[in-house]
């Protein structure tokens, strides 16, 4: 198996944050913690945020919004041959800057109900950025893979269109037994796998087609009992979200989330290296083929890494460092697609 590690580089959802704080330093020390050990790391940039960042320094001359650090640290991230691709929340298309944060129209976040148009324009807009400022440091760069802010891929048509018309092979997107009802609505429960590739139906992102153009790298997901959830990061990280819900919809939705099953991702952010040593383990024991090499995709954010997240993913880092013969580091760039093209995965 090719451990992935990708992170969502962005501010805070609801506009607020410091750039420098939420995105350049974690991601330091991130970038310096995998380097050192000969892990690789695939950022997923938030490119809506970042041109906007730039659009504000080019009509203040200011620079509130540290955009040329951001521009060097994509460019030693590449420069070093880990990777940059594309992650977006269409609702800074069009943010403004208002007082400590960034304004903009929540509805817009919700990329799969964006108008055709629109999608077309955002990928078309955000791979071009991308691709002008990283191909002159390492000629081989290209766009290739996206990841939807919030998760927003069902209705799947006008976003997989859009991706396909401009040259994304890969989503990553998907994480299975996920379900969202918020900003975006999303079902992942029929996803086929939560680990194998598969080619995606343009018209539902869960069903495989073979032949299609684009496909489907899921990140690592268990269906977990609540319980599985227990480490301090994850705890904080629910309380945060939860402290935003408002109303009688989510009070009632309370007790009975507390009784199911939840999709349980492979976070370096919010899991300790011990769970996810054993989740690895677990997917070797299912899916490990020695006939061809599957992604082990990880997620995480810029935002939320910290110190600890740095102490608690060192074990991880090692035990995979350990057995060269069963796991290693790459990017999506390593994978030969049309090994998965014709794959319609059960499991």
């Amino acid at each position: 198996m090719k451990l992935l590690f990708t992170c969502d580089y962005e501010i805070e959802g609801d506009g607020r944050g410091s750039p420098r704080q939420l995105m350049v330093e974690p991601t330091r020390r991130l970038f310096r913690q995998l380097d050192d050990c000969g892990a690789r790391l695939t950022l997923m940039c938030e490119v809506a945020e970042v041109m906007r960042f730039r659009a504000h320094l080019e009509e203040t001359s200011r620079d509130d919004f540290a955009y040329a650090e951001i521009e060097r640290q994509l460019v030693e991230i590449v420069a070093a041959d880990h990777d940059v691709q594309l992650h977006l929340h269409p609702g800074y298309l069009s943010a403004r800057h208002r007082g400590d944060g960034w304004e903009f129209d929540p509805a817009c976040n919700d990329f799969a109900r964006a108008p055709a148009q629109l999608a077309h324009e955002a990928i078309r807009a955000g791979k071009a950025f991308l691709e002008e400022l990283l191909e002159p440091v390492k000629p081989t760069y290209r766009c290739i893979s996206f990841r939807s802010g919030g998760w927003s891929m069902q209705p799947s048509r006008n976003v997989v269109d859009a991706l396909v018309s401009n040259g994304i092979a890969i989503d990553t997107s998907v994480f299975k037994y996920g379900v969202g009802r918020g900003e975006a609505d999303f079902d992942y429960s029929r996803a086929p796998s939560r680990l194998v590739p598969w080619p995606v139906d343009p018209d539902e992102i869960c069903r495989p087609k073979p032949g299609s153009r684009l496909i489907e790298f899921p990140i690592y997901a268990e269906n977990r009992p609540l319980w599985s959830f227990a480490t301090r990061a994850r705890l904080e990280r629910m309380l945060r979200v939860r402290h935003r819900r408002t109303g009688t919809t989510a009070r009632k939705r309370r007790a009975p989330d507390l009784l199911r099953r939840h999709s349980w991702k492979a976070d370096f952010n919010q899991c300790t290296g011990r769970q996810l040593i054993r989740a690895l383990l677990r997917a070797e024991a299912r899916y490990g083929d020695p006939s061809r090499t599957l992604p082990f995709v990880l997620i995480g954010h810029s935002k939320l890494f910290d110190a600890r997240n740095e102490k608690k993913l060192a074990p991880f880092l090692a035990f995979a460092s350990a057995h060269p013969d069963r796991f290693s580091f790459g990017t999506f760039a390593d994978f030969d697609l049309e090994s998965f093209r014709s794959d319609v995965p059960t499991s």
